[in-house]
């Protein structure tokens, strides 16, 4: 399975025989984020030109977009993305689902 680099060359996306995409940071080699788990197995991931989504293949016809305010570790637009989309805060529960590695935090102000 070839990695992809993203088209400013800063982010490697790969994906492994379980279907765990990994992205890295090639200036100082590292992880960016935690894995993105979606397929039973792997086989591809490709960057969309403008930089605004990853595609990953798994075997057969499944095909996952990602984007990118998943790996950026940009919270503050991770907050304002989900708060705009469901119009609440997650609970911890939820949260801790979705990025395991983040302490909690409120993803909007509850209005009233």
């Amino acid at each position: 399975m070839k990695p992809s680099p993203n088209p400013n060359g800063n982010t490697l996306a790969s994906i492994d025989e379980g279907g765990t995409v990994r992205l890295w940071d090639t200036r100082n080699q590292r992880p960016l984020g935690q894995p993105l788990k979606g397929h039973v197995i792997g086989s591809s991931v490709a960057f969309s030109p403008d930089n605004k989504t990853l595609a990953s293949a798994g075997l057969g016809v499944t095909l996952r977009l990602w984007d990118p305010i998943l790996w950026s570790s940009n919270w503050t637009a991770f907050q304002t993305r989900v708060c705009t989309a469901v119009g609440y805060s997650l609970t911890k529960t939820q949260w801790r689902r979705l990025v395991p590695a983040e302490p909690y935090h409120e993803t909007c102000t509850q209005r009233e």
